[in-house]
């Protein structure tokens, strides 16, 4: 799997699961580092799950929502999401540098530096020559 550290040994894991029962739907591991173009195969992927299910149960897939994270954001799942008429939800990862609400977000925020630490001078010491000291 390419990372930004190199070639390493490693998967993506994606579980689809069911919001109100909280139960996985359908998993699957990636060799891939990136989300993006993993929406598919996992909507595929329970679609198979469930293609001996009875018609209730078809029906109340077919009007579940899909949500998912930024990760996942790129024009083709979305392409494919309305192509399949699925009502799918998916972060937005250019939403705060169109809203204004968000203008200054990537204003870096003045930081709580140290306060310069105070020096001695020589003004500071004073030597005692009797007892080879200073203080």
């Amino acid at each position: 799997m390419k990372t930004s550290h190199g070639v390493i040994r490693g998967y993506t894991g994606v579980a689809a699961v069911d919001s109100k029962h909280q139960v996985v739907l359908h998993a699957e591991a990636f060799g891939q580092g990136q989300e993006h173009g993993l929406l598919e195969p996992m909507v595929e992927g329970g679609n198979a799950q469930f293609k001996d299910a009875t018609p209730t149960a078809r029906a109340a897939i077919e009007q579940s929502k899909v949500t998912a994270d930024s990760g996942y954001h790129n024009q083709e799942t979305l392409t494919y999401l309305e192509a399949q008429g699925i009502d799918g939800y998916i972060a937005d990862p250019g939403f705060r540098s169109r809203d204004p609400r968000f203008k200054e977000h990537k204003v870096p925020k003045e930081r709580n530096r140290r306060k310069e630490k105070a020096r001695f001078t020589q003004d500071d010491f004073t030597i005692e020559r009797e007892n080879h000291s200073c203080r």
